[in-house]
């Protein structure tokens, strides 16, 4: 854990300052407190999910949200810590996964 990074101590130190929709040893999924949108976080301090990781957390957002939206795989604020959005439609100029991709 980087005490520093705000991701890590959303977990870590349960800093929680928006909605917590779920949570499991690898994934902590809440709302995006900038953009209010579903955000899952690894709760792994590294900048990037493997592609087993991408699909087990798909399919988690599924079993959550349903099948529409897209997923953004795009490290904006935080680079150095795993994350996505899950967007109801693609957020501009940015490259984004139907999340019924996975289904």
């Amino acid at each position: 854990m980087n005490e520093s990074c705000d991701l890590c101590r959303l977990h870590s130190l349960r800093e929680l300052k928006s909605t917590l929709h779920y949570e499991n040893e690898q994934f902590i999924v809440v709302d995006c407190i900038i953009c209010q949108t579903p955000m899952v976080v690894l709760k792994a301090h590294r900048p990037s999910f493997n592609d087993h990781e991408k699909n087990t957390l798909a399919k988690m957002l599924i079993e959550l949200f349903g099948i529409h939206g897209v997923l953004d795989w795009e490290q904006r604020k935080i680079p150095e810590h795993a994350h996505v959005h899950l967007r109801p439609r693609p957020f501009p100029g940015t490259v984004t996964v139907p999340l019924s991709q996975y289904v």
